[in-house]
C-alpha cells in the first residue's frame, strides 16, 4: 500500500452512511461507529479513539467530521484555515457538511 494511505475496511464497514472527497473516504457502518480509509496525508483518516457512536459525517478537503449521538461536532485532519475549529459550547447539531476550507453544520432548535 502507498505510503500516506489508510487500508480499505472490511465491506460491512459501508453501512447507513457514506461520504467520499476524492482521494479517501467516510463511513457509517451499521453500529454507528466511524471508518475512515484512502489518503490520510493530513490525518483525516485517524478516526479519534474516543469518538463514539455517531449520527452523521461528513469528508471536507483531507479533514472529517462527525456528529456523535450527544450532538457535539468533532472534527480531525487538515486545519490549516480553522476547519475543525468547533466554536466553543457548539451542541444540538443535526447534520454536517464539509467542503473545501470550511465545515457547516445545521442545529436543532431548542
Amino acid at each position: 500500500m502507498p505510503r500516506g494511505w489508510s487500508s480499505l475496511p472490511n465491506p460491512s464497514h459501508c453501512g447507513r452512511q457514506c461520504a467520499e472527497c476524492g482521494e479517501w473516504d467516510v463511513s457509517v457502518p451499521r453500529d454507528d461507529s466511524v471508518v475512515c480509509w484512502g489518503w490520510n496525508d493530513s490525518g483525516q483518516c485517524t478516526v479519534p479513539n474516543s469518538m463514539g457512536e455517531v449520527v452523521a459525517t461528513s469528508a471536507g478537503f483531507e479533514h472529517t467530521v462527525a456528529i456523535p449521538t450527544d450532538g457535539t461536532v468533532r472534527c480531525w485532519g487538515f486545519n490549516d484555515f480553522g476547519q475543525c475549529v468547533v466554536p466553543k459550547g457548539l451542541a444540538r447539531a443535526t447534520e454536517v457538511s464539509a467542503g473545501g476550507m470550511h465545515t457547516v453544520v445545521s442545529l436543532r432548535s431548542r
